[in-house]
């Protein structure tokens, strides 16, 4: 939520956009459930996205083959064999950078990408939430607790960046930001709750 909040204060153009969505969603006279927030949130929801493909919550992995066995892993250009107690380290910070999968401008925040791309990658293409046996169970809670978040946060409040230059990602098992995300803030309006579960 942190990265998100960020990429949008360094990125101000699609905020107008996310909070009209936002406001529109006030105007409706039925209630919408917190399940079906992205699919009216389209711009937040690619937001949301395409944070989660430049800042993954754990940037690098390292997995072992702790059988006795070795395992083999195939790929387009051939096929690796890790050995008994060898490990594999992969990394979907850098993944979500390769210019051949995401295009030239991969190292950009450009959440459009989300809204007009024919497929979306799969799980082990873009590995945010792992995949396989392996992916996350709570993956579609997550998602839809971004969404709701940030949807009540930008309905309430407006931010001012209070930073100077790019916010650094912190070492440790999750990336965190180094010294938190410093905004002013000021109440936008009374908020009003739109989803019921």
């Amino acid at each position: 939520m942190l990265w998100t909040l960020y990429l949008l204060l360094a990125h101000p153009s699609y905020l107008p956009t996310i909070q009209h969505e936002i406001d529109t969603l006030d105007a409706r006279p039925q209630l919408i459930s917190n399940i079906d927030l992205s699919t009216h949130l389209p711009t937040l929801e690619a937001a949301i996205s395409e944070t989660l493909r430049l800042q993954p919550p754990v940037p690098i992995e390292i997995l072992e083959n702790i059988s006795s066995q070795p395992v083999v892993l195939s790929n387009s250009d051939g096929t690796v064999i890790v050995q008994a107690g060898e490990q594999v380290l992969w990394s979907p910070w850098v993944m979500a950078r390769l210019p051949y999968f995401w295009g030239e401008n991969a190292e950009e925040f450009k959440p459009e990408r989300w809204l007009t791309m024919e497929k979306r990658p799969t799980a082990f293409e873009h590995p945010v939430f792992n995949a396989g046996p392996r992916s996350c169970l709570g993956q579609p809670l997550a998602r839809i607790e971004l969404i709701y978040a940030l949807a009540e946060v930008l309905r309430r409040y407006e931010f001012e960046p209070a930073w100077s230059g790019k916010r650094a990602v912190g070492m440790g098992l999750t990336a965190s930001m180094v010294g938190g995300l410093p905004v002013r803030v000021k109440r936008r309006r009374t908020s009003k709750m739109y989803g019921n579960a």
